[in-house]
């Protein structure tokens, strides 16, 4: 399970300062990140806690069936500082944490997650700056160390350039 802290806000109370800024204790909850998730989604807890007023419902599908929840407007601010100002989130049940990070922010900037000496590690990045190809990396990387000819043949990428001015750098 990937889990973070996050801050919330409720825009509709106290809109954000410019430049934005949050107490770094005040409004602190866990998230879970969920690539299987459509929307993100704030337990009841933090319904409470902010006493957040709906601005709509909708119909949501999850592993009890239909069910019809509220939606609310938030302000979220990442770990990394990144701040998602008034999003529409859902209410729902979540355990071992008070939000849930769906595929509406997931997808909207570059996610990816690494095993290192057996520590799981994810990054995200917004907006997406490009591809993290884990493959295409290591396919060059292995181009650039077992390449058989010389610096001045064409590389085995393809690329048409010599071997030194593409993966022999």
């Amino acid at each position: 399970m990937l889990v973070t802290s996050v801050h919330i806000n409720d825009p509709l109370v106290s809109p954000l300062p410019n430049p934005i800024t949050f107490d770094k204790e005040k409004n602190l909850y866990q998230a879970i990140w969920d690539t299987g998730a459509t929307n993100t989604c704030i337990s009841d807890k933090v319904v409470a806690d902010f006493s957040f007023q709906p601005i709509g419902v909708v119909q949501v599908m999850g592993a009890a069936g239909m069910k019809v929840q509220n939606q609310y407007i938030i302000d979220l601010l990442l770990p990394n500082g990144v701040v998602f100002q008034g999003i529409t989130v859902t209410g729902c049940q979540i355990s071992g944490a008070e939000l849930l990070i769906g595929m509406d922010i997931i997808g909207s900037g570059d996610f990816a997650v690494t095993l290192k000496e057996g520590k799981t590690v994810f990054s995200y990045r917004h907006p997406n700056n490009g591809c993290i190809d884990f493959v295409d990396l290591q396919n060059h990387a292995d181009i650039a160390i077992l390449n058989p000819g010389g610096r001045n043949l064409p590389c085995r990428c393809g690329s048409g350039k010599k071997f030194k001015e593409c993966h022999g750098k």
